[in-house]
């Protein structure tokens, strides 16, 4: 599980999975998919800068 998924700072990706590690960038926005929208990482979250 070395596989990691990166969210470029001030950019906005949709995600269903994260098969590893999820790091996310300053501003950046992730949103979910499905109702209600939803996310899954199997591995950590590494969140750059305010986390809201």
């Amino acid at each position: 599980m070395n596989n990691k998924i990166s969210v470029p700072s001030r950019s906005k990706k949709t995600v269903d999975f994260v098969e590893g590690d999820l790091v996310v960038g300053r501003r950046a926005v992730i949103d979910g998919t499905g109702t209600p929208p939803t996310l899954k990482v199997s591995g950590t979250v590494y969140c750059e800068g305010d986390n809201t």
